[in-house]
């Protein structure tokens, strides 16, 4: 019973540790206007992807003011 608590311990321990590592990771790529969006997102639609303070985010992300 011991052993098993401590198998699922250590299994916990881990998998918090793979999600730390993987929120650190970029999303969104650096650009300095809308067509650097399309150069680095090669299959992105034309008019779907935006620049937005220094990074490219698809258009559905964007909240239009």
């Amino acid at each position: 019973m011991a052993e098993t608590l401590k198998f699922i311990y250590i299994v916990i321990l881990l998998v918090s540790l793979c999600l730390v590592v993987i929120d650190g990771f970029r999303t969104y790529k650096e650009c300095k206007s809308a067509s650097d969006c399309y150069t680095i997102y090669r299959r992105a639609f034309y008019g779907s992807m935006r620049c937005v303070k220094g990074f490219c985010k698809h258009l559905k992300d964007v909240k239009l003011i």
